[in-house]
């Protein structure tokens, strides 16, 4: 049973790590983003603007973009654990 578990596992995490890898988008400037949301931070200074850049990456989830390294990293162990369950 565990051989098919882990084959299951190892497609659902590839899929996941080709969904997650089609997701990622290249990091824009806080400003770029306040535009698109409709604020105004003409009157803010760099600095400033870069504490509002950094403030998702700190108290909030991070990097979501890094995602598709863990999935990639659970494709393959699972990979691993279902060859060597099928040739044990």
């Amino acid at each position: 049973m565990f051989p098919w578990l882990f084959l299951v596992l190892t497609v659902v995490f590839a899929y996941l790590t080709y969904d997650a890898l089609s997701l990622v988008a290249p990091a824009l400037p806080y400003s770029e983003i306040a535009k698109g949301i409709g604020q105004d931070l003409s009157y803010m200074p760099l600095s400033e603007q870069e504490k509002l850049n950094r403030y998702p990456y700190l108290y909030r989830l991070g990097d979501l973009n890094q995602t598709v390294w863990l999935f990639a990293i659970l494709t393959v162990g699972f990979a691993v654990a279902t060859f060597f369950a099928f040739f044990e």
